[in-house]
């Protein structure tokens, strides 16, 4: 992680930092960063390399070299990977001649560690995986029915195991015939997506898929394996809540395992395979256990159009033993292919520990619901998603007798596009608005930020917003603030590139020449969101305030 002067948040730029187990004699082996002075010495060292490296496997059993991809940096995104071996003692690194032919490309390795798939992203944005033509020394690209994201090559190198939609929306676990190009399906839901897939513990087999469920489910896909065996016995002594094998010693005998819920930020765990034991060894964010945080219900409902919506609402804190009757909707970013989870969220629980019950939707155009259900956003950023999160308001009002005059709309990114937008739509549903670090102009977000420059990024916005200018203007914030009469706080950091301070400035200067009145909170060196932590506690005790002084009870 490389420090800005001008920035609060560290960056990745793709860096490796070795060091002995004791934490002595650390050095940068790999990155911009680490070059050393040669002069006068024919000794090969470190080199500097201004490219962005991935671990693609640890060769296990060899303690000296790991193998990377090496992307050279660009703008865009759109140069291409390299295969290395890199030297973990020295820092040295060796080319094989493995060029994939497609940016932002992963390598499929055989059990030889040579590559048998490459796949990237084109222009368009779809996924093309290429196999590797060991006699032609070139790369052949797959002419498959669907786009198939790799994972894992099989032992024999004649399968590899990946994510795929095929007969079916929904992203299912598949394997794929490397010499047929056939896809066969090992595991797809009916309702959801497999939300992520649990390798081995020595990352060379496929051995169960986490579905995108309300709560966490887990579906084991190789019984025979021991790493499943423990994974099996870890769900089932932590029923309901998330469970991942991390790792094993050497020997076999023990594993290291981290477990999740919605009130835990997570805990680790020594497993004595043998004995079937557990050790407590940490829990991240300790100081949590003192607070009693309320727990998080998943809720689901039907649209007016007859969608059904889920999401998760949590219990505000009592207050003097008093239920309290006031909500936060609290939108997600993204906001497709994304979602609100389960899990541990700490700004949920700033919220609950103060006195308000906490609504996220999971509207139209999240993930986890399968690939129909995300375009039923597309194009519906300022209308039908509004209203999924506005009906989930009118669900919280019903079943949970949230006061209608108490409630407010939080969010950051496409959250915060909401939070200002939702009014717009409907001005008496929300009593206040919270905006972070959001878009607030469409046509602009085709000119400016980081979106625009991705390799496929024009492609992207194409698709999910679409290319009508009155209908993108029809759904800016910035361009409709005289339906605007909410209290609203917006918050921005200077140094955004996804949602830049230009969104923030163009919003302000319409409210400003229509007379409307607003809060700001901006931090000239933050990013896409509050990294400091003396940044963040005072945004949090600025939101706070301004929620008590709009919801008063």
């Amino acid at each position: 992680m490389l420090k800005r002067s001008w920035s609060a948040q560290p960056l990745s730029y793709g860096e490796f930092y070795a060091f002995n187990y004791n934490g002595r004699r650390g050095k940068m082996i790999f990155g911009a960063r680490a070059g050393e002075v040669q002069t006068g010495s024919r000794i090969k060292k470190v080199e500097s390399n201004y490219a962005w490296g991935e671990l693609i496997d640890q060769l296990h059993g060899d303690e000296r070299y790991v193998l990377l991809s090496s992307t050279p940096y660009s703008t865009d995104g759109g140069r291409l990977p390299e295969m290395i071996k890199l030297d973990v003692n020295t820092g040295v690194q060796k080319g094989f001649g493995y060029k994939a032919p497609i940016p932002s490309a992963s390598f499929i390795l055989k059990q030889d560690k040579s590559p048998l798939l490459a796949a990237g992203t084109d222009k368009q944005g779809d996924t093309i995986n290429y196999f590797y033509n060991r006699e032609k020394h070139d790369w052949e690209a797959l002419d498959l029915v669907t786009e198939f994201q790799p994972i894992v090559a099989s032992k024999d190198d004649r399968l590899v195991w990946g994510l795929a939609r095929l007969d079916s929306d929904k992203l299912g676990v598949y394997t794929l015939e490397v010499a047929t190009g056939e896809l066969k399906s090992v595991f797809v839901d009916k309702q959801y997506d497999v939300e992520d897939v649990m390798l081995s513990t020595d990352k060379s087999q496929v051995i169960a898929a986490r579905l995108a469920t309300p709560f966490p489910e887990y579906v084991i896909l190789d019984k025979t394996h021991p790493d499943a065996d423990i994974l099996r016995s870890m769900a089932a002594t932590f029923p309901g809540q998330q469970v991942e094998v991390f790792n094993k010693t050497q020997d076999g005998k023990l594993a290291l395992v981290w477990v999740g819920s919605d009130v835990t930020d997570g805990s680790l765990y020594l497993f004595d395979i043998k004995e079937t034991k557990l050790k407590y060894l940490y829990t991240f964010r300790d100081g949590l256990s003192n607070l009693k945080l309320t727990y998080t219900d998943p809720i689901k409902f039907k649209t007016s159009d007859g969608i059904d919506i889920e999401g998760y609402f949590t219990e505000a804190k009592k207050m003097k033993d008093k239920k309290s009757n006031k909500l936060v909707v609290l939108v997600h970013g993204g906001p497709h292919f994304v979602r609100d989870t389960w899990n541990f969220d700490p700004e949920v629980h700033v919220l609950a520990q103060h006195g308000y019950n906490v609504l996220r939707v999971n509207f139209r155009g999240s993930g986890g619901r399968g690939e129909d259900f995300v375009k039923l956003g597309y194009r519906k950023w300022g209308t039908d998603i509004q209203r999924d999160i506005y009906e989930g308001v009118q669900w919280a009002i019903k079943e949970r007798g949230i006061a209608k005059d108490k409630v407010c709309i939080m969010g950051a990114s496409f959250g915060g596009y909401s939070a200002v937008m939702s009014p717009i739509r409907y001005p008496d549903a929300y009593q206040c608005a919270i905006a972070n670090v959001g878009v607030y102009d469409l046509p602009m977000m085709f000119k400016e930020g980081d979106v625009p420059s991705w390799y496929a990024g024009e492609a992207f916005l194409n698709e999910v917003l679409g290319t009508d200018e009155a209908e993108l203007i029809a759904n800016s914030p910035a361009r409709q603030v005289a339906k605007l009469n909410t209290p609203l706080f917006l918050a921005h950091g200077e140094k955004d590139q996804r949602a830049p301070i230009e969104h923030y400035e163009m919003l302000t200067k319409a409210l400003n020449k229509a007379g409307k009145s607003y809060e700001s909170f901006i931090v000239e060196n933050e990013w896409h969101g509050f990294y400091d932590s003396s940044v963040r506690a005072k945004y949090y005790t600025n939101v706070l305030n301004f929620l008590d002084k709009h919801l008063k009870n």
